[in-house]
């Protein structure tokens, strides 16, 4: 697109892959990452976030209540009612980073990540579902 092409010409990096990737593709693609930017307008949850997560690499995701549930540092929140002038300006802060605050916000987003389990998991579930059958 123009705002793309425009992007690149000042200096920028941004490529678009509007296709299904194969696991051997996304794992090229997060290896050669700094941050992953998940531009979601509406989602219930998100492995790919989960997978950058635990590639060590910062996401930048809107704040929308489905996402919510992801309490983790290496996670920077756009405001979804002002998706470009807010997504700009989370983008711009973590280029500003240095490289060691980058790598410290993917280690914590690691961690995070690999604290999570299929027990855990499961058992957040059960929860859901016993407050749904009790109404509450």
């Amino acid at each position: 697109s123009r705002m793309i092409d425009k992007a690149n010409s000042a200096g920028a990096d941004i490529q678009i892959e509007p296709r299904w990737l194969s696991d051997a593709e996304i794992a090229d693609l997060l290896a050669a990452s700094d941050v992953c930017v998940f531009p979601f307008t509406r989602v219930d949850n998100s492995g790919s976030v989960f997978l950058a997560l635990a590639a060590s690499l910062p996401v930048i995701i809107p704040d929308l209540a489905s996402l919510r549930h992801i309490d983790n540092p290496g996670v920077l929140r756009f405001d979804p009612a002002n998706p470009v002038g807010s997504l700009r300006d989370v983008i711009t802060a973590v280029a500003n980073l240095s490289d060691s605050e980058r790598a410290a916000l993917g280690s914590a987003a690691r961690e995070w990540a690999l604290d999570i389990d299929w027990h855990t998991i499961a058992e957040e579930t059960a929860s859901v579902y016993a407050r749904a059958i009790r109404g509450k």
